[in-house]
């Protein structure tokens, strides 16, 4: 039997999930490449993004120095997935905080070495949250390591849930694109709930 739990506000969340995902090592990733996609498939139901942070650590310095960024995007009309990179399973028990709690009907995927590719959807023209660092070329001291340290774009509130309808979600991007001979690994960490509408 499912349970759920209740948190702000008194609502039922029947579901909550926690997860942490990394990309592959990643290279030539163009202007606004989708690093992470999630997306609320569920009929009758909302999706809230309690917390979302990122971090960007360099493997291999660029050949010049360049700005590393990265933003969270609202997706609106997103009908049809996203592919390639990797699907994120969350049935039989994966990454819930409970135990008997229902699984979420959503879809999430994360890039490999390259960006995930976009399906049907509109991204706000303007990002939600964005974070930025620079890195020094190869030649110079300190060329790598966590160029954007774990940064919370949406912070634990509940005055900062973002919530997504059926057929909405958000996406996780670069901005700029990565310089030549750059290498490097995105982390995304997450908590979201599902309940009903």
């Amino acid at each position: 039997m499912s349970q759920s739990v209740k948190i702000e506000h008194g609502r039922e969340i029947p579901t909550w999930i926690r997860m942490s995902a990394r990309t592959g090592v990643l290279t030539g990733t163009g202007s606004n490449g989708t690093l992470f996609s999630l997306r609320n498939t569920g009929a009758n139901t909302l999706v809230g993004i309690k917390r979302v942070a990122v971090q960007w650590v360099a493997t291999v310095a660029p050949t010049t120095g360049q700005l590393i960024d990265i933003s969270l995007y609202f997706a609106r009309a997103f009908t049809a997935a996203d592919s390639n990179g990797t699907a994120i399973s969350f049935t039989t028990n994966r990454q819930k905080v409970r135990t008997p709690m229902v699984d979420p009907t959503v879809e999430a995927r994360i890039a490999t070495t390259a960006s995930v590719t976009s399906g049907t959807r509109t991204l706000d023209p303007l990002a939600l949250a964005s974070v930025s660092g620079w890195i020094n070329p190869a030649a110079t001291v300190m060329a790598q390591g966590s160029v954007i340290p774990l940064t919370e774009l949406v912070t634990n509130e509940p005055e900062a849930v973002i919530w997504l309808a059926e057929n909405e979600g958000i996406t996780v991007a670069n901005g700029t694109p990565m310089g030549a001979a750059l290498l490097g690994t995105a982390i995304i960490n997450i908590d979201f709930v599902q309940v009903r509408a």
